[in-house]
C-alpha cells in the first residue's frame, strides 16, 4: 500500500556499518600507499592486520590487486 511504502522502505534499509578505529587506520594506509602487501602494513602499524584485512574484504572496501614479485609472493592490495 502507498501509505506504507516509506515506512517499510525504511525498515528493509541495512544499518550503516561503521569501521573500527584500527580497520580505518589499516584502510588510510591501503589508501596511501597502493598497492601494499600485509607485511608492509604490518611494519607501518606495528601489529598483526590479519583480522582487520580480512573485515575490509568482506565490506569490500579492498581488493586484491595481483601478487608482488618477491619471495612468497604476497598479495598486493588496493582500494
Amino acid at each position: 500500500r502507498p501509505e506504507y511504502a516509506e515506512i517499510v522502505a525504511a525498515y528493509l534499509q541495512p544499518p550503516a556499518q561503521k569501521l573500527s578505529r584500527q580497520a580505518l587506520e589499516t584502510l588510510a594506509i591501503i589508501g596511501y600507499e597502493q598497492p601494499i602487501t600485509q607485511p608492509e602494513i604490518d611494519a607501518l602499524r606495528g601489529v598483526n592486520s590479519d583480522g582487520v584485512i580480512k573485515t575490509l574484504l568482506e565490506r569490500e572496501l579492498i581488493a586484491e590487486a595481483g601478487r608482488k614479485d618477491a619471495p612468497g609472493r604476497p598479495i598486493l592490495y588496493r582500494t
